[in-house]
């Protein structure tokens, strides 16, 4: 079957109204920095306020919206299976874009715009309720609390959580401390919801592993360990993704700041028993993609989708040798004796 990519170009309001997101398993939780969100809402604004200094005086019509100067955030690339669509790059602006639409929701008098950005940040089913409209079984929670302005009752239960309330607080005080008339807040929503553009890709072939990994190699870059994650829970069903998902970042939860560590030091302890030094070069360099390619560890690992038994493979590990050695692993760097002992036989062995 033939890889299908469909493109379509779409406002802010088209991209947000009445639409559910799912955010993969792959996908990192919400980390822009309130630098990053300024230098974006300072962009937008710089573009709106030079159209909006020339048609100032004009009332504000479609046609005058028109010849306002677009902004181009970008391309965003999703995944539809079994009637969901998940987000495969992109969910960074796409949450920035709902509490942009959150806080002009919050500040804007005009009733017929107020229900516009109601619908691009949620929307409702008579069974369940509000739906936020970008991963709202995670995000749920701290939305309503966002949306109805009170304070969210900490702890929070992930990074995403806690960033969603200060990126909200950030892009409040921006735009409050430019103090807008009622007239510019207005002119600003239509701008935002109809001349902000971004760029859809659809996947319909499930092969977002492999194009998530070439965006990370073009964009910011993942470590290593993400990469690996993506590749390995990517190839199985979407009916596992959840469970191995969170499988493996019980693993991982123990290796904090050691975790590119840890994937090396196994592979070398499991395949490496004599000195070569080209191949600890390789694997140090980037392990994630040796034990995808064609030599002896990928042979012996066989993930590869080339492999017939690579899903069980790839489950095995994470049940049971991941699962283990990740907890050993953390032990031993613990205690730096133990650690220092272990290290020396692996670095002697591998040649360095």
């Amino acid at each position: 079957m033939k890889h299908e990519i469909s493109p379509d170009k779409q406002t802010v309001e088209s991209c947000l109204k009445q639409k559910s997101y799912y955010v993969d398993f792959y996908q990192r939780e919400h980390v822009w920095s309130k630098e990053t969100v300024e230098i974006l809402l300072r962009d937008i604004f710089y573009e709106f306020e030079l159209s909006y200094n020339i048609h100032e005086d004009e009332e504000l019509t479609q046609e005058v919206l028109d010849l306002y100067n677009w902004y181009y955030m970008n391309v965003f690339i999703t995944n539809k299976v079994d009637g969901k669509v998940y987000i495969v790059d992109g969910q960074q602006r796409l949450t920035t874009l709902t509490l942009i639409a959150t806080k002009l929701y919050h500040i804007i008098d005009d009733e017929n715009l107020k229900d516009t950005l109601k619908e691009c940040i949620f929307s409702k089913d008579k069974f369940k309720g509000d739906i936020f409209c970008i991963d709202n079984e995670k995000r749920k929670d701290v939305m309503r609390c966002i949306l109805a302005e009170i304070k969210y009752q900490e702890p929070y239960k992930n990074k995403t959580e806690e960033n969603l309330v200060s990126r909200y607080n950030d892009i409040s005080k921006f735009i409050d401390d430019k103090n807008l008339p009622s007239e510019e807040i207005k002119a600003f929503t239509f701008y935002f919801l109809e001349r902000l553009v971004m760029v859809e890709l659809s996947i319909e072939k499930d092969d977002t592993p492999m194009v998530f990994e070439v965006i990370n190699d073009r964009g910011e870059s993942l470590k290593p360990f993400e990469i690996l994650k993506g590749k390995m829970i990517g190839a199985l069903g979407k009916n596992d993704t959840e469970a191995y998902s969170e499988k493996w970042d019980n693993a991982i939860s123990c290796l904090n700041g050691i975790q590119d560590a840890f994937f090396i030091d196994f592979i070398k302890s499991r395949f490496v028993f004599k000195e070569n030094a080209k191949l600890e070069s390789a694997l140090n360099q980037a392990y994630h993609r040796y034990i995808f390619n064609y030599n002896d560890i990928a042979d012996s690992l066989q993930f590869r989708k080339t492999d017939k038994k690579h899903i069980a493979n790839i489950k095995n590990f994470i049940d049971t040798d991941f699962k283990y050695y990740s907890k050993l692993y953390a032990k031993i760097r613990a205690n730096q004796n133990q650690f220092l002992r272990y290290d020396n036989v692996i670095n002697y062995l591998s040649g360095q």
